[in-house]
């Protein structure tokens, strides 16, 4: 009988345990509305970047790298004595390809000579000193003004603007859907950020950069844009 007794109360226990479970109600599942919001920051920048390259050409390949580190050399001191930093200072592009023509209509192609390129990236943070630093480059034999970006030295303010507007946004939209269904808004239930921000520096290209040799041309260092996006999703309740 004991033995009995041990089989047949575990039977029962999972009977109880069954009953129990079928009287639980079932977890309700909240309403959502879920919205979007994009904002842009903007501010005045603090810093610009400048490409500034020169290019010659050669009949050989060692005369026309010959001649590229003659004026990238010349280029590079006289820009240091606008911006003494050599931490400011780095090449970004350096190349030496050969140039080819065509005697005649049915002749193969040939190498007539090669051309040299060397291309100085510098970093400003006195933007005063734009103007001076591109004439010392003109001057000392730069043939190329790729561009000048301007940026920010440090974002976080720009950034968490963007971000703040950007959810204000989305609760803006989602104040007037819930309003629109007669509802009102619950507590946030998720947020996500869409992306990460986006930075967009003001740039000037080549052509506007080659009007800045002139030493009566100002530089307008303009305004950065800095863009954010939030995904929201709240409860709704009546």
């Amino acid at each position: 009988m004991t033995r009995l007794r041990s089989l047949v109360v575990p039977a029962f226990a999972l009977l109880a345990m069954a009953a129990s479970a079928q009287q639980t109600p079932p977890m309700s599942i909240p309403h959502l509305i879920s919205t979007s919001g994009n904002a842009e920051a903007k501010a005045a920048p603090d810093m610009a970047t400048i490409r500034i390259g020169v290019e010659t050409q050669g009949k050989t390949a060692k005369e026309a790298q010959a001649s590229t580190n003659v004026l990238a050399n010349r280029i590079i001191e006289a820009a240091l004595k606008v911006v003494p930093d050599r931490k400011a200072f780095q090449t970004s592009d350096l190349s030496l390809n050969p140039e080819y023509t065509q005697p005649a209509p049915n002749q193969p192609m040939r190498v007539s000579g090669y051309r040299a390129r060397n291309v100085l990236v510098i970093r400003v943070e006195d933007l005063s000193k734009i103007g001076p630093l591109v004439d010392a480059a003109t001057d000392a034999g730069a043939t190329n003004l790729d561009s000048i970006s301007f940026g920010l030295k440090n974002d976080k303010a720009a950034r968490k603007q963007a971000l703040m507007d950007a959810v204000r946004e989305a609760r803006e939209k989602a104040e007037a859907m819930a309003e629109g269904l007669g509802l009102r808004l619950g507590e946030v239930y998720s947020v996500e950020e869409g992306g990460g921000p986006i930075v967009r520096p003001f740039e000037m290209p080549m052509m506007a950069m080659a009007r800045t040799a002139d030493r009566s041309a100002p530089v307008m260092p303009g305004e950065v844009s800095l863009s954010a996006s939030v995904t929201v999703r709240f409860t709704l309740v009546k």
